[in-house]
């Protein structure tokens, strides 16, 4: 924060340095002021007149409202700065609730994939059993059928 007053302050002081120079020259050379008019200013004047400006100009940018006081900017910087960091807090926690959200869809699929996996196993065995139940049943019947046509050939 002091930082950025530093910044801001250096920023007004150029300001000063350009309209000082834009007005009047600091080599005491002449300077054109209203009309034809010639005037050479000596160092004492223009020290004069920057440490005018250098008092009266924040205030008369401020009340035009082309800048803003140093101290108004750095309050307004610190607010800024505090719905950031709430807005970021405010993000977080979202985030944290989108991934715990997440989470438990993920929980929930592998439940379902569980429970899925338990049914197809079910139907396997289930599929199993009726195969085996059929085996024997066609293993009997062949074996009826091979003891009923070697008794028929003997008989025969």
């Amino acid at each position: 924060m002091v930082v950025l007053g530093i910044l801001h302050q250096l920023d007004f002081f150029f300001t000063y340095v350009i309209l000082i120079t834009n007005i009047f020259t600091l080599h005491g050379s002449p300077v054109q002021i209203m009309g034809n008019v010639s005037m050479a200013f000596a160092k004492e004047e223009l020290q004069e007149i920057e440490s005018f400006l250098y008092e009266n100009l924040p205030r008369i940018l401020a009340d035009q409202s082309l800048a803003k006081p140093p101290v108004v900017y750095e309050i307004e910087l610190r607010e800024r700065m505090v719905r950031v960091e709430e807005e970021l807090k405010n993000q977080r926690e979202l985030m944290k609730e989108q991934f715990l959200l997440t989470e438990k869809r993920f929980e929930q699929i592998d439940k379902r994939f569980e429970d899925m996996q338990k049914y197809m196993n079910l139907r396997f065995e289930d599929m199993n059993t009726k195969f085996k139940m059929m085996f024997s049943f066609m293993t009997l019947g062949f074996t009826i059928l091979a003891a009923m046509m070697t008794l028929f050939k003997f008989f025969n």
